[in-house]
């Protein structure tokens, strides 16, 4: 009977072990069901920004699988269970009384029973992002409860400052010695998760600007980037950026943009740096003097800026701003006379666009000098040469957090007497023929707002992506575009930067846009080889020739 019992025992500790080893190694599916809207159509943008910031942060490797919106609400007539979820987070969003209700809960499907609640009511939206944070983690918690591992992001393959190349680790089982701990994770097991991109290493700051070219005459590229008041020139070297030389912006001037070219004609590039102090322009220009960067152009009281204007070719134009708006009158050419950049003629252009919001190219096939222009709104528009629009996105693209308060009306009701708006500086826009078909194509970033338009002097990001346009007879749609980034796209260019002889689609990112990050800044710069075509005819397949 003892040895009945010792056996009996022992069996039930293996089948108790074997139970909670499946229990620790299982994947739960969690699906987040977009919150519902009552009352007002506006709450729509809230709704979709909760449902993509909860879907990022309830992701733990190995432990929570987050399933995707279509998932999550396919076939609504069917169970969650019946859907293959264990978990789902619902709620409601609702204006009442002046003040934002948003109520949400976690869900047990098979226990039908609610493990967590969370309330949000306030009078703005300013604390939402530390509302969800503060409700991710509780879920998380109560999910898969491991501490310090379950918030443990999955690793990235390769070393910062290092190529990633296409072929390392893809289907090789771990060595003995890569076994470091069982409970780690290993990824990047299939070829399809290797990523294909350089990335630099980590800065601490918040990029504005980047671009590239050959500012010292010997000729190889140099990268430069900046954040609010500082910029810095790197070398490529070693799979690795290594710094040359770095500078603050006079007088703590705000930089809002830079560009890179050689449009005195001396051969060694210039860098053009569009910065503001207060409401004045103070704007300046460095060139290599053979031993270190000086300014060639200081104060200069406009706006100074690289643009494809001119049949598909950049050009360096300015435009002035107003008092009482950021930018007043026709844009026109910047040229170097006697040492000296002076205004010149404007461009023939049907409308005044701004100077960051523009471009100008034979884009619909048989018409001649087609005006692309990013509204306000960060809708796409595209003019015919006499200014009749033709076309207009009903997405969103562009988007940037270059921005600053601007007066809107002296004449303002407030104490004050002034009223300010916040101002918005996108990113560049280029012109291309990446593939050689001779037909533009159009590179744009499109940054992907937590909120939509809904918040109109806060931008939170939750990713970003560069996106490949040509007109397909009827609109300008997207022929490829980059992968989602975890971030936002704060610059890019398509230039030689590593001096291989071949351009790449190089990507100033800012990391992650939390309300934590306003403390801790993260940005890197990463660039992707492009297969580009030699063309037959010797044609360019994107004229940055000024620029190099």
């Amino acid at each position: 009977m003892r040895n009945l019992l010792v056996i009996t025992g022992i069996f039930s500790l293996v089948l108790f072990t074997g139970v909670a080893s499946e229990a620790d190694d299982k994947v739960f599916q969690l699906a987040v069901v977009p919150f519902e809207v009552r009352g007002q159509e506006s709450l729509q943008h809230i709704r979709d920004g909760i449902f993509d910031m909860l879907s990022s942060r309830l992701f733990v490797p190995g432990k929570i699988q987050v399933m995707s919106r279509e998932e999550a609400v396919h076939d609504e007539a069917l169970s969650a269970a019946d859907r293959g979820a264990d978990y789902i987070v619902t709620g409601t969003i609702n204006a009442i009384g002046g003040h934002y209700i948003i109520d949400a809960r976690l869900v047990d499907v098979k226990q039908n029973k609610a493990l967590a609640t969370s309330s949000y009511a306030q009078k703005t939206l300013d604390d939402v992002i530390p509302w969800i944070e503060r409700f991710s983690q509780e879920i998380r918690d109560k999910i898969a409860p491991q501490g310090a591992l379950a918030s443990v992001p999955p690793p990235i393959a390769g070393q910062p400052g290092s190529f990633f190349p296409p072929q390392a680790g893809a289907g090789i089982m771990p060595k003995t010695e890569d076994l470091l701990n069982p409970e780690f994770i290993r990824q990047f097991r299939s070829k399809a998760l290797i990523p294909k991109f350089w990335r630099s290493q980590e800065f601490p700051m918040t990029l504005r600007g980047m671009d590239v070219g050959d500012m010292d005459g010997d000729g190889l590229n140099e990268t430069v980037i900046s954040d609010e008041n500082n910029l810095w020139i790197f070398r490529f070297r070693e799979g690795k950026l290594v710094e040359m030389f770095n500078q603050e912006a006079p007088g703590r001037a705000e930089i809002l943009s830079l560009d890179v070219g050689d449009f005195n004609g001396n051969g060694r590039a210039e860098i053009y740096v569009c910065a503001t102090a207060g409401y004045r322009m103070e704007s300046f220009v460095l060139e290599y003097d053979g031993s270190t960067f000086r300014p060639i152009a200081e104060k200069l009281n406009h706006y100074v800026r690289v643009a494809y204007a001119e049949n598909g070719r950049p050009l360096l134009v300015g435009q002035n701003r107003g008092l009482d708006t950021p930018f007043f009158g026709p844009v026109y050419r910047l040229e170097w006379s006697g040492g000296t950049l002076k205004q010149g003629k404007d461009l023939e252009l049907p409308l005044n666009p701004a100077i960051f919001a523009f471009a100008r190219a034979d884009i619909i096939s048989g018409e001649k000098g087609n005006l692309l222009i990013l509204d306000a709104n960060d809708k796409l528009r595209l003019f015919d040469e006499k200014g009749k629009m033709k076309w207009r996105s009903k997405d969103y693209f562009g988007g940037s957090q270059r921005s600053r308060e601007e007066i809107d009306d002296f004449a303002g009701s407030t104490k004050s007497g002034i009223i300010s708006k916040r101002a918005y500086f996108p990113v560049r826009i280029l012109v291309c023929d990446l593939n050689g078909d001779e037909q533009t194509e159009i590179l744009i970033n499109r940054n992907i707002e937590a909120f939509g338009k809904f918040l109109e002097r806060l931008r939170i990001y939750t990713g970003g992506e560069i996106h490949n346009l040509v007109w397909d007879g009827l609109t300008l749609t997207t022929s490829w575009k980059t992968r989602k980034f975890d971030g936002y796209v704060s610059d890019f260019q398509v230039k030689d930067f590593d001096n291989d002889g071949k351009d790449e689609l190089v990507i100033a990112l800012v990391l992650r846009t939390e309300w934590m990050d306003i403390i801790k800044k993260r940005s890197a710069v990463i660039a992707y080889d492009l297969n580009i075509p030699e063309s037959g005819q010797g044609k360019k397949t994107i004229d940055n020739s000024a620029q190099r």
